[in-house]
């Protein structure tokens, strides 16, 4: 963890920030360094074909809505690899995760394809939070029924960083590099999770990708442009998070109210459910209404307040 002070802030960065993750994994040239790490994670050796160039992650576009993919290659074999690097949990993050994964899909499908053309996927969730009743740190995933015929083109992997430093002990200052580091996996994981330099420095002497990595994690943090991205990125998740909690307190308030006139008509549970929804519904549409007066970026309103684009524009109609 990289603490840069300046005469405006103190910017905490980790090669979990969005601009580092992505220019240590996902730029061309560093392809070894996103095979070693895929190595570890899917337990074979792979060879990336091409890395998908994603748009800059610069000053003018920090606003931009957050459900961008951080990380996508196309390996010699054909399968698609989409990685995304989750600093935080947000309520809708598995909803976000089948949209895209329907994008990937049917963007394979064009104009004179075939549904045969459908390339296998693998897609990677790194968590910098837990997911409830799952206590393995890493988890992977097929779309299965019950007699476990599963859609072998969708691959899921869930990486839980809280688990790996709960279950190998990273802070633990008694604890052994042995006891720590017991595959190449585990090596990336105390590299991301960035709270124990001692294993990380002993882990990167038998890996010459994780200390290209580190090198790279280094001299990116000491860049002005790097600290002023960096620092603009936690101003506009901070702003997103106040008008999150601020919708949240409101909509509860308002669906209360909704919800017990309603249940007096159609009785008192149905009516509170119902009447919650409706609340909440038309207080998004009264929160984007004010942010809209205030010229707040359109990608912020649709994140805050769960609106379509179209909505927004019979808003700005009416």
């Amino acid at each position: 963890m990289i603490n840069t002070e300046n005469e405006k802030t103190d910017v905490e960065i980790t090669p979990r920030t969005d601009i580092i993750f992505r220019n240590i994994f996902g730029k061309e040239g560093n392809e070894a360094i996103l095979e070693d790490f895929l190595e570890g994670i899917m337990g074979e050796k792979v060879k990336v074909k091409k890395l998908q160039s994603n748009e800059e992650l610069s000053v003018e576009n920090i606003y931009q809505k957050r459900a961008i993919l951080d990380v996508k290659a196309e390996l010699e074999d054909n399968r698609i690899i989409d990685i995304e690097m989750q600093n935080k949990e947000y309520y809708y993050y598995n909803k976000r995760l089948l949209y895209y994964l329907g994008k990937i899909i049917t963007g394979q499908v064009k104009k004179g394809k075939k549904y045969t053309d459908i390339k296998e996927m693998i897609i990677i969730n790194i968590l910098n939070y837990t997911l409830p009743d799952v206590p393995e740190y890493i988890t992977k995933c097929h779309i299965t029924n019950e007699n476990k015929y599963y859609v072998k083109e969708v691959t899921l992997y869930y990486i839980q960083l809280p688990r790996f430093l709960e279950e190998r002990k990273l802070l633990d200052p008694n604890s052994k590099y042995e006891d720590i580091i017991k595959s190449k996996l585990d090596e990336w994981c105390v590299f991301l999770c960035d709270e124990n330099e001692g294993v990380r420095n002993m882990a990167v002497k038998t890996n010459l990708s994780l200390e290209e990595a580190v090198r790279q994690y280094e001299e990116l943090s000491a860049r002005p442009e790097v600290v002023e991205i960096a620092f603009r990125r936690q101003m506009a998740e901070a702003d997103i998070k106040s008008n999150e909690e601020y919708m949240r307190q409101a909509g509860i308030e308002e669906g209360k109210a909704a919800g017990r006139a309603e249940g007096r008509l159609e009785g008192k549970v149905e009516g509170k459910a119902e009447g919650r929804i409706e609340g909440m519904i038309y207080k998004q549409k009264e929160i984007a209404k004010k942010m809209l007066e205030q010229k707040v970026n359109v990608q912020i309103i649709i994140q805050v307040t769960g609106l379509t684009s179209e909505e927004l524009e019979e808003l700005k109609e009416n």
